[in-house]
C-alpha cells in the first residue's frame, strides 16, 4: 500500500529547504566579496609598487677583435747610416706642382702612436697623414706651422710636373712620386721615392721614405741625389701643426748628402721615478781663505823721441819689459778715442786742437822691443 505524505508535512520540508538555502547564500556571498577585495588590494599593491630599474647589458666583446697596432710615441729620435734607394716601380699618378696624391699603405703604418692605413704624397717633398696642405715653404725647427701630422723627408719648393720642371728628363720615367714593396708579410717593406725637379734653379731632388711591416716604432728617410743637399729644405718629423711631437733633422742645411740614411725611432716616455729622500749632510765649517798676493806689476821702459817730419809732429816710442799679451799707454791716465793702425799695433790718438802734444795711448802686442811712430795733425 502506497504510503500517503501529510500536505501540511509537505510544506515544512519546501519551507525549510529554502530557509537552509538562504542560509548558504549569506554566508557564500560575504566571502566571495572578500576574496575579490583582497585580489584587486593585491592588484593594487602590485600597481603602486616601483619598479625595478633596467640593468644596462655589458658590451660584447668579440673574439675576432685585435687591438691596433700604433706604437705608443711621444717624439722620434735620429741615427744615420748609409743605404742606396730602392727604385718605384708603381707610379702613383703625381705630375704636378704644389699638389698631393693619396697612398694606400700596404699594411698599418704607425706615427706618434696612432695607425694608418693610407696618407697623402706631396709633390713638395712630405707625406701628411692628417690635412691636405699645398705649402711650398719652410718653417724650421719644427713643428711646421703650414703642415699638420707629416714626415717632412725634403720639404721644399719642388715640382713633379716635366712640363714646368725641364730638369725632369734626368730620370728616365721623368718626375712623379712612385712607390714599391718588397720582401713577404709579416716583413714586407713599403717605399715612396719621389723623383722631383727643384723650382727657382735648375736641378732635382730624389729621395726615398721607407716603413717596415715588423718594425713599426722606426721609419727611413733614404737620400738620393738632390741639387743643393737641403740647403734650402727643411726635413724631420712632426705630430701636428702645433706639435707637442716635432723632430728636426736638417733646417736649410746642407745635411741631406746622397747615401745618407736617417732613421727616426719611437722614443717612449719615461716614467718619472719617486724621489728617494737623502740625509741631510752635516754642515762642514767653510775654511777662512787667505788673502792672495797682490802680484807686483813689472816694470816696463819707455822712451820717446820727439821730431818733426816734413811738417807734422812725429813722436817714436820704444818699449820693453812687457810680460803680458798687450800695453796700455795712457795720457794723464786717460785712453784717447781715435784709433789709426800702423803695422802692428792699434794707436789711439787724442785729436785735439793742432798742433797739441800727441798721442800718448798705444795698444800693441807683446814683442821683446817695440817701436812705433806716430804723427799728429
Amino acid at each position: 500500500m502506497k504510503k500517503q505524505f501529510n500536505p501540511s508535512t509537505k510544506a515544512y520540508l519546501i519551507r525549510g529547504a529554502l530557509y537552509l538555502l538562504s542560509l548558504i547564500a549569506l554566508c557564500a556571498i560575504p566571502f566571495a566579496l572578500a576574496q575579490r577585495n583582497a585580489t584587486n588590494r593585491v592588484a593594487a599593491n602590485a600597481a603602486f609598487m616601483p619598479k625595478a630599474s633596467a640593468q644596462a647589458p655589458l658590451p660584447s666583446v668579440r673574439a675576432d677583435e685585435s687591438t691596433p697596432t700604433g706604437v705608443v710615441c711621444s717624439d722620434y729620435v735620429t741615427s744615420t747610416s748609409t743605404d742606396t734607394i730602392v727604385p718605384g716601380d708603381t707610379d702613383t699618378g703625381n705630375h704636378c706642382d704644389d699638389c698631393t696624391t693619396s697612398i694606400t699603405f700596404p699594411f698599418p703604418v704607425s706615427l706618434y702612436g696612432s695607425t694608418f692605413t693610407g696618407a697623402l704624397a706631396g709633390a713638395n717633398g712630405n707625406l701628411q697623414f692628417t690635412g691636405d696642405s699645398s705649402s711650398f715653404l719652410t718653417s724650421c725647427p719644427l713643428p711646421d706651422t703650414n703642415l699638420d701630422a707629416a714626415i717632412l723627408p725634403y720639404q721644399g719648393d719642388l715640382s713633379t710636373d716635366s712640363a714646368i720642371t725641364p730638369d725632369c728628363s734626368s730620370f728616365a720615367s721623368g718626375c712623379g712620386i712612385f712607390t714599391s714593396v718588397t720582401g713577404t708579410a709579416p716583413s714586407r717593406v713599403f717605399h715612396i721615392e719621389w723623383r722631383a725637379g727643384v723650382l727657382g734653379k735648375p736641378g732635382t731632388a730624389n729621395f726615398e721614405v721607407r716603413f717596415s711591416e715588423d718594425n713599426p716604432s722606426c721609419f727611413d728617410i733614404i737620400y738620393g741625389s738632390t741639387v743643393d743637399n737641403g740647403l734650402f729644405e727643411e726635413s724631420g718629423v712632426q705630430q701636428s701643426a702645433a706639435g707637442p711631437g716635432a723632430t728636426t733633422f736638417s733646417c736649410t742645411a746642407a745635411a741631406l748628402t746622397n747615401g745618407l740614411k736617417v732613421t727616426y725611432c719611437c722614443s717612449e716616455p719615461s716614467p718619472t721615478p719617486s724621489p728617494t729622500p737623502s740625509p741631510t749632510p752635516s754642515p762642514t765649517p767653510s775654511p777662512t781663505p787667505s788673502p792672495s798676493p797682490t802680484p807686483t806689476p813689472s816694470q816696463i821702459a819707455l822712451t820717446a823721441n820727439g821730431y818733426k817730419m816734413r811738417g807734422f809732429d812725429t813722436v817714436d816710442l820704444f818699449w820693453s819689459g812687457a810680460t803680458s799679451a798687450n800695453i796700455d799707454i795712457k795720457r794723464d791716465g786717460v785712453a784717447p778715442s781715435t784709433q789709426y793702425p800702423i803695422g802692428r799695433a792699434a794707436l789711439r790718438i787724442a785729436r785735439q786742437a793742432k798742433g797739441a802734444q800727441l798721442p800718448l795711448y798705444i795698444r800693441c802686442a807683446k814683442r821683446a822691443v817695440e817701436t812705433a811712430r806716430i804723427r799728429g795733425p
